[in-house]
């Protein structure tokens, strides 16, 4: 099975032959983002992604330190934590996709916060978002994770504040 495959990367001393397609149906990516890559609301979340990003990092200017606990879904930053929800891994080498719901690698309760994710095909009609994984550019990886940011609905910065467990 191709997320063999992929797992062989960690725990093999010579690397697998390289995997073009892993995941089933390779062309259906280029199907998906040709249609969305170009598309208004994609350019909207990536917006909205950036936008995060930022008042997110001036939320933690100042953390030296920093971990994740993905068996209790939390970032910690100096102080500071936060709930999170994993949503997937980008492997530059293979330019693949694994969304966090199908890693086999997250605990549990990580894999099921991240299933949320997966209305998405619902909503676009994209079955990218209810497949394990796809082939996927950097760019695309940056796509897709800023509609699944937008899909979990992460906070803005009232939110994030919110959301904080610690005090600076």
């Amino acid at each position: 099975p191709p997320l063999r495959s992929l797992r062989s990367l960690r725990s093999s001393s010579t690397p697998p032959p390289l995997i073009r397609y892993p995941f089933p149906n390779p062309n259906f990516h280029n199907h998906w983002y040709r249609k969305m890559g170009h598309s208004t609301f994609v350019e909207a979340y990536r917006n909205e992604l950036a936008e995060k990003q930022l008042l997110f990092q001036e939320s933690i200017a100042g953390g030296e330190r920093w971990s994740y606990d993905l068996a209790d879904n939390s970032l910690t930053v100096g102080a500071l934590r936060f709930r999170i929800t994993a949503v997937g891994t980008h492997s530059p080498q293979y330019d693949t996709w694994l969304w966090a719901w199908a890693n086999p690698d997250y605990p549990e309760v990580a894999r099921n916060a991240s299933r949320q994710i997966q209305s998405l095909q619902t909503l676009t009609g994209f079955q990218v978002f209810t497949s394990e994984g796809t082939e996927a550019t950097s760019a695309d990886a940056q796509d897709l994770a800023a509609m699944a940011v937008h899909q979990l609905n992460a906070h803005r910065r009232t939110g994030i504040e919110s959301q904080m467990v610690g005090t600076r």
